[in-house]
């Protein structure tokens, strides 16, 4: 979602804008496939294309028929992990906060290569939570201060000790979301807020 401006220059509606994907992706299993949603696998906290310079807002995941077992989803709210993380260790939040971190993806064989460099939490202008990127599977090696390596991936650890902790989760198995006479559902989720996660 993306505020446009009026003429007077206030801001107006949010318009809903297509993502990287298209308007719609249809995720189906593929072996082989270059993305891990395609894929039979299971996948741990992550906020969706951080390696983009403007992430997915809103993501809606619409289930039209569920496998009759796994298919289960985690949603964790980044904004309070990130509070829990600043408040009980303030060092390990103000790395990932400051510091610039390379978020990448390449596709092989598609001649397509993302790269963005942005902080894991990004603040506003008042210091709070405005956006979190976290892909593990697509962060770079930190180009930093000596002295705020070793630091800097330590704070990654704390922060994936909160995301895996069950009192920060919340599961919906796809199987009770699929109660409709259609057997179909939707989830929705803001995509810079909340990690997610499937089995």
């Amino acid at each position: 979602m993306s505020a446009s401006t009026r003429p007077n220059g206030r801001a107006g509606a949010a318009t809903a804008k297509a993502s990287g994907r298209g308007g719609v992706y249809d995720f189906r299993y593929t072996p082989d496939a270059p993305v891990y949603g395609d894929l039979n696998v299971r996948l741990d906290p992550h906020t969706d294309e951080p390696y983009r310079q403007v992430p997915p807002s809103i993501a809606r995941f619409h289930v039209v028929r569920a496998a009759r077992t796994g298919g289960e989803s985690t949603m964790t709210d980044g904004f309070r992990i990130g509070a829990m993380l600043r408040d009980g260790d303030p060092v390990a939040f103000r790395l990932p906060a400051t510091l610039t971190v390379t978020h990448d993806r390449r596709l092989e064989g598609q001649d397509r290569d993302f790269r963005m460099r942005a902080p894991v939490f990004s603040l506003d202008e008042s210091g709070e939570i405005a956006g979190v990127r976290h892909l593990d599977r697509a962060i770079g090696p930190l180009d930093g201060p000596d002295d705020a390596i070793r630091p800097f991936y330590r704070a990654p650890r704390r922060l994936q000790t909160l995301l895996f902790d069950p009192a920060n989760q919340i599961r919906t198995p796809a199987a009770r979301r699929c109660c409709s006479a259609t057997g179909a559902s939707c989830t929705a989720a803001r995509s810079f807020r909340r990690t997610a996660s499937a089995t």
